[in-house]
């Protein structure tokens, strides 16, 4: 009886808390593991898995104030986002998941674009992708 009604408490938390916005983001960026070529950059392998993990960096977890993106200058509150929607450094990945290139990383569609872009691009696109990421990496 106790276990029960701990059960009950148990899936009644999960139901009103919200998931995470890290295991929210994986679970709809991936749907298999990664397996990347043996030439690929252990530092580029590990930023390619935290776009796939949806990681802030940082910053933007300490401290939520505006930064400055280290590839185009600009300011943004969500470095992510904005790596994936804005910064023209990943511009042939939106061009290539056929991704619109209006969406301001401060919408609320913005997660979904992004975690498309980033689903689409391991998917059909990884070596475009790494070579992106290995010449411009998301800030950490």
């Amino acid at each position: 009886m106790h276990k029960k009604a701990t059960d009950q408490r148990l899936q009644a938390h999960r139901a009103v808390r919200p998931i995470s916005y890290s295991a929210d983001w994986y679970c709809k960026a991936t749907h298999y593991p990664l397996q990347l070529p043996h030439t690929v950059k252990k530092e580029t392998g590990i930023n390619l898995h935290h776009l796939r993990l949806g990681y802030r960096c940082m910053t933007e977890i300490k401290t939520r104030n505006e930064m400055t993106c280290e590839h185009c200058q600009e300011t943004t509150r969500e470095p992510l986002l904005h790596y994936l929607l804005k910064c023209p450094v990943t511009t042939d990945l939106r061009h290539l998941t056929g991704t619109r290139q209006d969406i301001d990383p401060l919408d609320e569609e913005a997660i979904i674009a992004a975690i498309e872009i980033i689903r689409e691009a391991t998917d059909s696109h990884t070596e475009i992708l790494i070579q992106i990421i290995e010449s411009h990496p998301p800030q950490r």
